[in-house]
């Protein structure tokens, strides 16, 4: 899709990239005039068909299903989001398949309340089979950065091993940095002396 530049428009005085021209929309045909440096650059991308296609009223613009679709798609495909780097700039993609909408609302479904659009496998895209509407505690359990201790036989979260044990994570974390087994610093209680 383009813009086809047909003709430039007679008697302008202005300099030459400000110059308007008749054109050509590539998406629906229809001729239309626009400055030569906005179709040059981009800025103009059609007759102003594009533009009212997205901004069709859904009715679902101030709901929290379509602030997380389009979240997850800015920070897969707008370089200037702030969360781009750990997303698209990773290779982290959005399937064709949410490109709208209305699709990506038939697959997920309403948001519960509290929930959040959450990737199962944080190495994979968002797609309907990767994506769940998950609370807070989930988010937290299902980061990169969360740390898996392996201790009695269980590849558990230190966050979880710090639940069972009634222990601070930054200590079972800190005993276990310092060189102390798992099952020490998860068993060891503060106060009480290792043997």
């Amino acid at each position: 899709m383009c813009v086809e530049l047909i003709s430039e428009l007679p008697n302008q005085t202005v300099c030459p990239s400000m110059r308007k021209w008749l054109c050509r929309c590539g998406r629906c045909g229809i001729e239309f005039v626009a400055q030569l440096n906005n179709v040059k650059s981009g800025g103009t991308k059609s007759c102003g068909c594009l533009r009212r296609e997205r901004n069709t009223t859904h009715g679902q613009a101030d709901t929290p299903e379509y602030r997380a679709w389009l979240a997850c798609r800015n920070r897969c495909n707008n370089p200037n989001d702030k969360g781009y780097a750990n997303y698209g700039g990773r290779g982290i993609t959005v399937c064709e398949r949410w490109d709208s909408l209305e699709t990506f609302l038939a697959d997920m479904g309403p948001r519960p309340k509290g929930g959040s659009l959450d990737r199962e496998d944080n190495e994979l895209g968002y797609s309907p089979e990767n994506c769940r509407w998950a609370t807070n505690s989930e988010q937290s359990r299902n980061r990169r950065s969360n740390r898996y201790i392996e201790s009695w036989g269980y590849n558990l979260l230190l966050c979880e091993w710090a639940e069972i044990s009634g222990l601070n994570r930054a200590t079972i974390s800190g005993r276990i940095d310092r060189g102390w087994t798992p099952e020490d610093a998860i068993a060891t209680h503060s106060g009480c002396k290792r043997s």
